[in-house]
């Protein structure tokens, strides 16, 4: 099978062709188990801070109503700033983009970018990509106690000097995806390289929650990787502090 030739559209058709559905926000929010739990754990916040006096007792109380809140009328405040639902079927998504000025031509990132033994270099959680066949990837990052973890992707789009894309399946129901878009820059300036990640978990619980620690930190990785990728291109290395001294003074 070869590399899928995209056309001027493929920014808007590109999520459609190789994404899950992405549910509408509703006043409903809140999936049923959680709004059971919700309830029962309101009813016993209550019943604790009824029990109290003085402040303590008046905060357990107050906490108590926003969970019997939450539970009969299914609708959470926070998945609603948030843009998270665990009460529909399909998939709960994120997404986050950044753009960073390289000082490079669009034709010479493209060439690099599609080199994908190249990644390692400024991806920091990343320890090898290969491709194996014409479109499928697999890699191997670093974890923690020396240990390494390993999944499976496939390049889904690629237009030479302008677009890379791809999606990863780190677990069951797990799916991220990445576009590289490579624009000239105004006066000549190099090229604008925007990359976007969109990830989809499923709608439990525990996908709400991760859907909300990934917001705080997606965004500032993919900007970090950018910037390594920058240094590498235009100063053929990536900056580091390790190894440097500390300036502390020894005793």
């Amino acid at each position: 099978m070869t590399l899928l030739q995209t056309s001027g559209t493929t920014r808007q058709n590109l999520a459609a062709m190789q994404t899950p559905a992405v549910r509408t926000l509703s006043t409903i929010n809140v999936g049923k188990i959680e709004r059971r739990l919700s309830l029962l754990g309101g009813g016993l916040f209550v019943a604790l801070g009824l029990a109290r006096r003085g402040w303590s007792g008046a905060a357990l109380t107050m906490l108590g109503a926003g969970g019997i809140y939450r539970g009969a009328t299914g609708h959470s405040f926070t998945y609603q700033a948030l843009g998270i639902s665990t009460a529909s079927t399909i998939p709960i998504q994120a997404a986050s983009e950044r753009v960073v000025t390289i000082q490079r031509s669009p034709a010479e990132l493209y060439r690099f970018w599609s080199e994908v033994a190249n990644w390692p270099a400024f991806m920091r959680q990343v320890q090898t990509v290969k491709k194996i066949g014409d479109n499928h990837l697999h890699f191997v990052a670093k974890a923690s106690f020396n240990t390494h973890y390993e999944w499976d992707g496939e390049i889904t789009a690629m237009q030479e000097n302008c677009l890379i894309a791809w999606r990863e399946m780190k677990k069951p129901g797990i799916i991220n995806t990445y576009s590289v878009h490579f624009t000239p820059a105004p006066a000549g300036r190099g090229t604008e390289v925007s990359v976007r990640e969109e990830y989809y978990l499923p709608v439990t619980p525990a996908g709400a929650s991760s859907m909300l620690l990934g917001r705080l930190f997606l965004g500032a990785r993919i900007m970090d990787d950018l910037r390594r990728c920058k240094a590498l291109l235009e100063a053929s290395e990536i900056p580091t502090t390790e190894g440097q001294a500390s300036g502390r003074r020894k005793e």
